[in-house]
């Protein structure tokens, strides 16, 4: 099982923990301090079961940890190879450490 933590943009507090686990797959906790107050995994009646990792990205975009253009974005930078422009360095590492565990 991996955790990584990502602090929320704009909301004191609040951050998510995420990662990958055997068993609840592609996994996102929004935490506020040390509470889960949302959570997204397989067990979730929304869990995108034909692209679970996008399911999981979606998530974080639905909770405001980074908008829809900026993951559609660095999705064409991590498909073609290209310079990480400083704005999206944040959504490529959640991408990269959610590949790099599922």
């Amino acid at each position: 099982m991996s955790r990584f933590r990502l602090d929320h943009p704009t909301r004191p507090n609040v951050h998510a923990a995420y990662g990958h686990d055997a068993v609840l797959g592609f996994y996102v906790d929004v935490m506020r301090g040390h509470r889960v107050i949302k959570s997204y995994d397989h067990f979730h009646p929304l869990f995108n079961r034909a692209r679970p990792l996008m399911g999981g990205l979606d998530f974080l975009v639905a909770e405001g940890f980074f908008t829809a253009d900026d993951l559609e974005d660095a999705l064409i930078v991590i498909a073609d190879d290209l310079d990480v422009p400083k704005r999206l360095a944040r959504v490529v590492e959640v991408i990269e450490r959610f590949k790099s565990e599922g």
